[in-house]
């Protein structure tokens, strides 16, 4: 018989960084294991790049569609290309929507993360951005850095010492700091210049664009999705999806158009962008310019910027193109090589990132205590499926060396990155292992391969200077090849050099335990029955009578409340007495999501769980309709009459009256995870175990339940027959039960609290106003 144990492991898992990396990772991690990760973050919100940079003119330059998780998709996008505060919204509507904002230390630096090889586990520190100061320390099983590679700015040191005036860098953008008919100086000609400059031109009195050698910039072909294809992603079932799909297929196929320059595609790839810009200068009545700003490299030597304003922009009468460093700075004046000086009031820095070992400030020590940015400063950054890296147990990076791309959006190696971590911490679970690392014969197999991949293809070499190159001249930062074969790459190419088993190719170590779970036949499963993947062992030596390994998904499990079971509880009579024994009320191994009691939206929780008092979750649990009762119990105050409710027969009930208060039009009113408001308890392996009881159907009057909880005294009384439906949204309603006695205020306070809402101040005072005047309307 399949056995539930006391106790399963359980990892606790510290994640740096909440953007794309961050959050990604942990949503999986709650996904496919109930773990809820603790984040990190230097900002005051989540987002990461998109939170940190803010400058104007801000967008991606990667498809919205396509720039989101394929898990979360958003209908609502507005253009083709989403701008900064776009998509720092979708993120932050995704870390409501999985209650990331509640486990994250904002604010908060990780100042270092050393390997305790006796305790096997990670040791952080973090402190305030605000003092410097040590404000706590821990200790994690694993380990997520998630910090981005271009997130250090590169600010010439000479610009800011002498220039005797504001220095603002794109990455700290001064958003206090007046541009307007200002002489601004804009040096460099990457990404950031070829955004920034064109919303910079409409304040300045005049800019001058300083950039030794030019760059290729695309037109975007940016558009706003009309009100058609918006009702379409919305409400066409797989439309949205095959939008995406179409999406990734044609950004995976300009890979072949820029990869090997002599090619044919190669070729005229670059006819096609020196004819558009061309075309572009000449339009905007500067074709002298034309010889100054077409490349002498082929395009994709590093990545093409896009923008369908910068030519036009530089062409503009209040424009200046200095195609020169700049080579010394007096006061505000700064001179070029020819010995030309231009005088300037602000100088606005697009020089790009630093790269310092994809760490930062933040120091890591491995097995021997060795810092992984000084090792990775004086060799190539070498990693294992740019993921994991020898010496470094149970760490995982993810857009780190090896990882970027140079021509679609990087989200769908993010998301191979971490589908293959998963696939290591489901090895872990399912061999009991305190820690994992790859082997170095398997690194330098990996990084052998990855190079013999660059060698072959001339692009990145082809005399360009891009971030791409470290000052090595190695590729260190950019993924060999499209990013569609990279899963067979990573899951199918020797996976035994990680995941550990019988490829014995792999160190790890293994945790001491004598639990056991059994593998149960097909044919000996039953509805309803736990599936896990921990500690699995054979009864039989017939192994084809047993589901695979992986169909054993660890700590998930079947809906609760199959067709066998329920025509089982049907069967049951209702006569039987009703036991009010709290562990009977609250099945200590599961959550309850506001389905309904018996729905069976059963969730296995991880071991971060936050427990509720009795009386809250009680309280949860009478709130919602009894069965048969048509009617909500109430709001309970006491468990101590609990005793006194008694099973009434079936009543036939006349159907209620519900009224519609439509109040979408308050102000400000924003949706914190509809509906993901959760009752939790202590996890079944902390529990002894009790045998399952038969569901039973039973029918109770509410209304005597509540007189009998209630004490006779009580200035409380259900309305008859009466509950609200209030419209928040279009779309979107909730059904609130009102008594006589209450406050208007405690109302709506418990309706925020009940549907975690987030409500201002000015939204919960209209709301309390609509319902006192609905009230006095129909209750005089």
């Amino acid at each position: 018989m399949w056995q539930r144990h006391k106790q399963q492991p359980q990892y606790s898992i510290a994640i740096i960084g909440t953007g794309f990396s961050g959050i990604g990772t942990a949503i999986e991690l709650e996904k496919q294991f109930g773990i809820k990760a603790q984040l990190f973050e230097l900002s005051k919100d989540v987002g990461g790049t998109w939170e940190a940079h803010s400058y104007p003119g801000l967008h991606s330059d990667s498809p919205s569609h396509l720039y989101s998780f394929s898990s979360d998709p958003d209908a609502s996008w507005k253009n083709f290309y989403g701008n900064q505060a776009e998509v720092h919204t979708y993120l932050q509507n995704v870390a409501r929507k999985y209650q990331i904002y509640e486990r994250t230390k904002f604010e908060t630096e990780v100042t270092q993360a050393e390997w305790d090889d006796q305790e096997q586990h990670w040791i952080l520190e973090w402190r305030s951005v605000h003092d410097h100061q040590q404000i706590g320390s821990g200790h994690f099983d694993i380990l997520f850095a998630g910090l981005g590679l271009l997130r250090i700015p590169n600010i010439p040191k000479d610009i800011v010492q002498n220039f005797q005036g504001p220095v603002v860098h794109t990455a700290r953008w001064d958003h206090y700091l007046d541009y307007t008919n200002k002489r601004i100086a804009v040096v460099g000609n990457g990404a950031t210049c070829v955004q920034v400059l064109p919303e910079l031109a409409k304040m300045a009195s005049h800019i001058y664009n300083y950039q030794r050698t030019p760059a290729w910039v695309a037109s975007r072909g940016q558009f706003a999705y009309s009100r058609l294809m918006q009702f379409l992603f919305r409400w066409v079932p797989f439309f949205m999806k095959l939008y995406r799909f179409y999406l990734f297929i044609q950004n995976e196929i300009t890979y072949y158009s820029f990869t090997d320059p002599d090619s044919f595609l190669g070729r005229r790839f670059r006819r096609l962008l020196t004819e558009s810009i061309a075309t572009r200068l000449t339009r905007a009545g500067r074709p002298d310019l034309i010889p100054s700003l077409i490349p002498d490299y082929p395009p994709g030597c590093k990545r093409i910027s896009k923008s369908e304003l910068y030519y036009e922009t530089l062409a503009k009468s209040n424009v200046t193109l200095v195609q020169s460093r700049i080579e010394s700075i007096s006061d505000r004046t700064l001179k070029d090589k020819d010995g030309n000086g231009t005088e300037v009031d602000i100088v606005v820095l697009a020089t790009g990132y630093e790269f310092q070992g994809f760490s930062g400030n933040l120091k890591i020590y491995g097995r021997n205590k060795t810092i992984l940015a000084e090792k990775w400063k004086n060799e190539f950054p070498k990693t294992y499926k740019t993921v994991t890296v020898h010496g470094y147990p149970n760490f995982f990076i993810l857009l780190g060396p090896s990882s970027n791309l140079g021509y679609t959006s990087v989200l769908s190696q993010l998301n191979i990155q971490i589908n293959f971590a998963i696939k290591c911490i489901k090895q872990m679970i399912q061999k009991n292992l305190k820690a994992i690392e790859p082997k170095e014969s398997a690194q330098e197999e990996f990084v052998t391969k990855l190079n013999n991949d660059f060698k072959n293809q001339k692009i990145w070499k082809a005399g360009c200077t891009s971030w791409y190159l470290n000052d090595g001249g190695e590729i260190f930062s950019i993924w060999s090849a499209l990013s569609m074969p990279t899963y067979d790459q990573i899951f199918s190419d020797n996976p035994g050099a990680i995941l550990g088993g019988s490829w014995g190719q792999t160190t790890v170590t293994t945790q001491q335990s004598t639990l056991m779970t059994e593998k149960i036949p097909k044919n000996k499963q039953t509805p309803g029955m736990l599936k896990t993947a921990a500690f699995l062992n054979s009864i039989s030596d017939n192994e084809s009578e047993y589901e695979d390994d992986d169909a054993y998904a660890p700590l998930s499990m079947t809906t609760w409340g199959s067709q066998e079971q329920q025509k089982q509880q049907q069967q049951v009579p209702t006569n039987q007495q009703v036991s009010h024994d709290w562990n009977s009320l609250v099945d200590p191994n599961y959550s309850i999501k506001p389905g309904g009691i018996g729905s069976g939206q059963l969730h296995r929780q991880g071991s971060n769980y936050k427990p509720l008092s009795e009386t809250a979750i009680v309280n949860k649990r009478l709130s919602k309709p009894i069965p048969g009762s048509g009617t909500s119990s109430g709001r309970l105050q006491s468990l101590t009459s609990m005793s006194m409710i008694k099973k009434k027969p079936k009543k036939r009930k006349k159907r209620e009256r519900v009224v519609s208060m439509p109040v979408h039009a308050l102000p400000e009113m924003t949706v914190n995870g509809w509906g993901s408001g959760q009752l939790t308890s202590t996890p079944f392996w902390e529990q002894q175990q009790q045998e399952q009881q038969e569901q039973v159907q039973q029918y109770y009057d509410a209304q005597e339940i509540h007189n009998e909880i209630y004490d006779d005294d009580a200035d409380l009384e259900v309305i008859p027959s009466l509950k609200i439906e209030i419209e928040l949204a279009p779309g979107v309603t909730i059904l609130v039960t009102l008594f006589k006695g209450d406050t208007m205020t405690s109302v709506v306070e418990d309706i925020c609290r009940h549907h975690h809402l987030n409500m201002t101040s000015e939204s919960k005072q209209a709301l309390i106003s609509t319902l006192e005047l609905f009230i006095q309307t129909k209750y005089p």
